[in-house]
């Protein structure tokens, strides 16, 4: 406590040999931090802009998003880190709110009870990991007569990503996915992840040459 002196305890005629009342002495529990730990699924690495409450499980052990209470919220840092601390003993549970940009909440967006008691509070308590899964995205080539411009079917298209030096390289970049072109000169490449990619057209419609270019 922050006085450990008892008050003035006096033994004399009075009370000697009597059941003397015990002194009491109130200790103030030591506060807590907690901490979450927010990376990209498919490589691990810390993910800045993750938001989390934290909440206060009720005392049944299961998070009850009506019934439990949130102490306090965070946005994870370049780190990929946020903590909450001065935090009483208890179970709480991580609770991801919003995920950063680019990404979607993971299927279950709340951790499992963490509890801050007597036997780590004050100590570095591990931090409690979220994933989060990128969000995929799609890309569609458009091909069109050179002269007046009118859209092309029976284009084929590769679409491939590069190797992260930015050159088209044939025998070094990756083809993952084809595509034919539509009465509308589209097609659409879909569940694309996050890098550099291009289009090559391996093969012009009937009555056309491929561009100088493809």
């Amino acid at each position: 406590p922050d006085d450990p002196y008892s008050v003035i305890i006096t033994i004399n005629a009075a009370n000697a040999g009597t059941e003397i009342a015990p002194v009491s002495f109130f200790d103030p529990r030591r506060p807590g931090e907690l901490t979450v730990l927010k990376l990209d699924d498919v490589d691990d690495e810390p993910l800045a802009g993750a938001e989390f409450d934290l909440v206060l499980d009720d005392g049944d052990g299961a998070y009850e998003a009506e019934q439990d209470t949130v102490v306090g919220t965070c946005v994870t840092n370049a780190t990929g880190t946020c903590s909450i601390g001065d935090l009483d003993f208890g179970t709480y549970f991580w609770v991801e709110t919003a995920a950063p940009t680019g990404y979607e909440l993971p299927d279950d967006p709340v951790s499992g009870p963490i509890v801050v008691n007597a036997a780590n509070a004050g100590t570095e308590i591990s931090a409690t990991v979220f994933r989060d899964p990128r969000v995929l995205s799609e890309l569609t080539v458009r091909k069109v007569d050179d002269v007046d411009g009118s859209p092309l079917a029976d284009a084929v298209f590769l679409l491939v990503r590069d190797d992260g030096d930015g050159v088209v390289e044939e025998d070094e970049d990756e083809v993952i996915g084809a595509c034919v072109t539509g009465d509308d000169g589209l097609c659409t490449a879909t569940g694309i992840d996050f890098g550099t990619y291009y289009w090559v057209e391996v093969e012009a419609p009937t009555g056309y040459e491929l561009a100088d270019n493809p």
